[in-house]
């Protein structure tokens, strides 16, 4: 029958360590609800220009250390993890325009990356799924004003 050979690479989107997407958009929204939204202001203008595939208007799932994209990643559409990031950047910079009004530390604003990711919207169509882990931030896009 012959024998599998383990270093066959079928997932070149798993074969080196990297970061994910689904790690960081959690990070970032513990960091708004806890109060430290400067910090997850900074963090999400700092990786979003890696993660961000400007030429296909998506967020990849993942990018490898040293932020490029692996090579079966190089293209991403609108996503789910594209309207997370919206919803999640939406929650900071709605957050930091109230810490604005109490003469905190000025963060930088996130309405660039905000409007970015509100034109890809076009052609996204959500996946339906009963897991309630999949849609769990998806809940928030209300309060925060996101039209459908």
């Amino acid at each position: 029958i012959g024998k599998l050979d383990s270093r066959k690479i079928t997932d070149y989107g798993m074969e080196f360590d990297g970061q994910y997407w689904h790690y960081i958009d959690k990070w970032l929204l513990a960091l708004a609800r806890s109060g430290h939204v400067n910090e997850g202001i900074h963090i999400a203008k700092s990786c979003f220009p890696a993660f961000f595939d400007a030429g296909h208007g998506g967020i990849r799932w993942k990018v490898s250390v040293d932020s490029t994209a692996p090579p079966s990643l190089r293209r991403a559409g609108p996503s789910d993890d594209t309207l997370v990031a919206l919803i999640v950047f939406s929650i900071l910079e709605a957050d930091r325009v109230r810490s604005d009004d109490d003469n905190s530390d000025d963060a930088p604003s996130l309405s660039n990356e905000i409007q970015i990711l509100k034109s890809t919207r076009i052609g996204y169509t959500p996946r339906v799924t009963n897991d309630p882990l999949g849609w769990g931030l998806e809940a928030s896009h209300e309060t925060v004003g996101i039209d459908s």
